[in-house]
């Protein structure tokens, strides 16, 4: 994860390590924290640097610890409007406000994929 940053939080109790999977026998990013309500993020150093694409597709791959997880996505409208995506196995309803939503995420034990089509769902939860 040569020249990214990872930020703990304020609590400085999180993880974000390259770990060897023996179930795909390659390396992956672990990213981890102490508690639910803790936050561990990845990214860029330079703010001006961002994973950005006007494709609508987002494709994921998560291996389920039994542990709670969150993603956010942080996107922007054509409009230039923030909003912010979150889907959780920690939550079991939909809450939609005017600026983010959040959804819930069924994980199964193992290596899950999660395919989503950033465009639709923007389109009928805003």
């Amino acid at each position: 994860m040569s020249g990214w940053i990872s930020n703990t939080g304020p609590r400085q109790d999180g993880k974000v390590a390259m770990v060897k999977d023996l179930e795909i026998k390659s390396y992956c990013a672990e990213i981890t924290t102490t508690g639910v309500n803790n936050q561990t993020s990845v990214s860029f150093p330079d703010e001006s640097q961002y994973i950005g694409t006007t494709l609508p597709w987002l494709n994921l791959h998560l291996k389920h610890l039994g542990r709670f997880t969150t993603i956010v996505v942080e996107l922007e409208t054509e409009d230039g409007v923030s909003r912010k995506l979150s889907i959780s196995n920690h939550n079991s309803v939909i809450k939609l406000e005017i600026e983010n939503a959040s959804l819930p995420l069924k994980l199964v034990e193992g290596w899950n994929k999660i395919v989503l089509n950033l465009a639709d769902l923007c389109e009928r939860i805003w």
